[in-house]
């Protein structure tokens, strides 16, 4: 197992635990806004080592992967710098963040050889970016449960983080 796997497993795992503890707590989202920010930040640079990894730069997979990840990057320093920001600004950065991730992981997803666990993650994913662009096309319904759709997606992106480990 390569050091970066073992970054990314336990990646996954605080993914994992950060969405339940909004599930647990979501009256504590802008508490978790600097590790939804931190969580963000990381998920960024590990989908810029995903794209210096890759063989080919000048493809179209590659350059979303990039454009996704500097997407990222920007979303998760807002987030850190102003945590505790207006909710139409929250409601809209993260499922900007959120979508950017997953289809970096779609992109990146699509150059691989296909086993059954990244059907499995392909399929998260694509449930994930569904999640998303239901917050983009009705934010002011999804205001009321948006701390659940959040944890939900960082938990999605924790269980994909987990299939797409090449163990």
């Amino acid at each position: 197992m390569k050091k970066s796997d073992i970054l990314r497993s336990i990646f996954a795992l605080v993914s994992i635990i950060l969405g339940i503890m909004i599930i647990i707590y979501p009256n504590m989202l802008d508490g978790y806004m600097r590790f939804v920010a931190l969580v963000a930040l990381v998920s960024g640079i590990f989908d810029i080592m995903i794209y210096c990894q890759n063989e080919r730069y000048t493809d179209i997979r590659s350059m979303i992967i990039l454009v996704c990840s500097i997407v990222i990057i920007m979303c998760a320093i807002s987030l850190f710098v102003y945590p505790g920001s207006n909710i139409t600004v929250l409601a809209l950065v993260i499922p900007l963040w959120l979508l950017a991730h997953h289809i970096a992981k779609v992109a990146d997803l699509s150059i691989r050889h296909k086993d059954i666990k990244e059907r499995i993650a392909i399929i998260v994913d694509v449930i994930s970016i569904i999640l998303c662009i239901f917050m983009f096309i009705m934010p002011y319904i999804s205001f009321g449960f948006s701390e659940l759709v959040i944890s939900i997606d960082i938990i999605l992106m924790g269980i994909e983080m987990i299939l797409t480990l090449d163990i």
